[in-house]
């Protein structure tokens, strides 16, 4: 489990273990030390912030228990868990200073928030400072962010792109000389005849465009939590880790405040009029009377929708003809069956495939979940286990027709009987759906993939011609002539030696 966390570390935000009824006792231990916990607290959670994330400890929530967990001597009262915290942030020389805070187990049990007071109150400080430790952690950082000190390098840079601050040290002179000559013609083309647009906009510009900064914009997470800033102030570990970082607001909104993309640009949206969001009050259909929540117009790609379709389908699939018929802006609604003539599963009646226009409402208003051109591409996604019976058995009327199978005439490997290749037609379903993965045009060609270790013998396996000549059956050596007895006594000299 560990590992798997480990390989998606990149699409997690935060974990939130529980150091209580496990195999940790910070309360009891300290944060740093294993005695009544079989290790100690800080070696699980170093583990967690430097070897699962990437010395992210900011994505490590502590988890408490309060007061439910008396049997494993695992409760922390509130004067105890800020004491865990303050030990977490001093460890190591302040590796974790900046941390993920904490959680705790459960809220019924704090009806007075009093001790949520007490811990958030020592959660909030941390992540703020960007004051230098005393002394050097025992380990240099992973990150691959640049230095924040500013010395010229040895030679001139050859990239094209500009720098995003202004250089501390300007040259005393150009850097290019002048030409010795004048241009022979101007360096911008001609003014054209005609102004370039053949009217002016409708309206200017709400607003001037911001200015220039020469800092990234970085989510403000400790100041007012409303957005992405620019002022050169983010703390340490977002500079040491770039990921925090974005060259535009829009991408820093999108990275950090896709929930409030719109208040995070300091813009309203303006664009949910007209379009249509799903009505959770009612719970009956969608509306486009502009009177959608504000989190719906922070956030139109989720839940904005250009089409009465494209909501229904998106929110009220289950009572797809319902969410129409009750939803919009008045009219006729009509729908159409973008199915009919394709394939679907009939899990119903025929358990098989068939293209007779009867599918079921959910199958028609959901096309291209269910709906296929062709009965090999139906049978394939939803009767693979049965495809042959499903191609034999599919169809809907009409006039039968014979198709080839792309496999036909391939060779495959025969893992399930005679274990070399064949091109009998018998192949497993897995294998005919997806020739190109397994099939082979030439016996040659698939002995060689599968069987490249009895290749010989694969090879006059197909009852054309056999070889004539003896081999080793590992799997049962029941053709004792000289050559496998030979081949079964080296085998065993070796592991004489082996044992010896």
């Amino acid at each position: 489990y560990y590992q798997l966390l480990k390989a998606q570390r990149d699409n997690l935000d935060f974990l939130m273990p529980q150091f209580y009824n496990g195999i940790t006792r910070p309360v009891i231990d300290g944060f740093a030390n294993a005695g009544t916990g079989s290790v100690s607290t800080a070696s699980v959670y170093t583990d967690l912030a430097n070897d699962l994330f990437d010395f992210e400890p900011e994505k490590v929530v502590f988890g408490f228990c309060i007061s439910d967990c008396s049997a494993s001597n695992s409760n922390a009262n509130a004067a105890q868990a800020v004491t865990v915290l303050q030990e977490l942030k001093s460890y190591n020389n302040n590796e974790f200073q900046c941390n993920g805070g904490a959680f705790f187990w459960v809220a019924a049990n704090d009806p007075d928030g009093s001790w949520a007071t007490a811990v958030s109150a020592e959660t909030s400080t941390g992540c703020e400072s960007e004051q230098p430790s005393l002394q050097p952690s025992s380990q240099p950082s992973k990150s691959s962010a640049p230095s924040t000190q500013y010395r010229p390098s040895s030679s001139p840079s050859e990239s094209a792109m500009p720098s995003l601050r202004p250089s501390l040290n300007p040259s005393k002179k150009p850097s290019a000389d002048p030409s010795w000559s004048p241009s022979t013609s101007p360096t911008s083309p001609p003014p054209t005849s005609s102004p370039t647009t053949p009217f002016p906009t409708r309206s200017p510009t709400p607003a001037p465009t911001r200015s220039p900064s020469p800092y990234l914009w970085y989510p403000d997470w400790t100041g007012a939590n409303e957005g992405c800033i620019n002022d050169g102030q983010e703390p340490a570990y977002m500079v040491n880790n770039p990921s925090y970082l974005s060259e535009d607001l829009e991408t820093c909104c999108s990275n950090h405040y896709n929930w409030m993309y719109y208040t995070c640009l300091g813009e309203t949206a303006g664009g949910g009029i007209g379009m249509y969001y799903p009505d959770w009050t009612t719970n009956t259909g969608c509306l486009n009377d502009g009177m959608e929540p504000q989190y719906m117009t922070d956030n139109p790609t989720t839940f904005m929708h250009d089409t009465l379709a494209s909501c229904c389908s998106s929110n009220f699939i289950w009572m797809y003809d319902d969410c129409m018929l009750n939803s919009g802006g008045g009219g006729v609604v009509t729908t159409t069956a973008p199915g009919i003539g394709n394939y679907y599963p009939d899990w119903v009646t025929r358990d098989t495939c068939v293209n007779d226009g009867n599918e079921p409402d959910y199958m028609s208003t959901n096309p291209e979940v269910w709906m296929h051109v062709t009965l090999e591409s139906c049978c394939s996604r939803n009767y693979l286990w049965d495809y042959d019976n499903c191609i034999g058995g599919g169809g809907g009327g009409g006039v039968a027709t014979t198709v080839v199978p792309p496999s036909a005439g391939l060779y495959y490997p025969d893992w399930e009987n005679t274990d070399i290749c064949l091109n009998d037609g018998n192949e497993p379903a897995y294998m005919s759906s997806n020739p190109t993965a397994w099939m082979l045009e030439t016996l040659f060609a698939c002995c060689e993939k599968y069987y490249s270790w009895k290749q010989d013998a694969c090879m006059g396996g197909d009852g054309a011609s056999a070889t004539g000549q003896w081999f080793v059956d590992w799997n049962s050596c029941e053709l004792l002539e000289s050559h496998c007895v030979e081949s079964f006594i080296w085998r065993s000299y070796v592991l004489t030696l082996i044992l010896f």
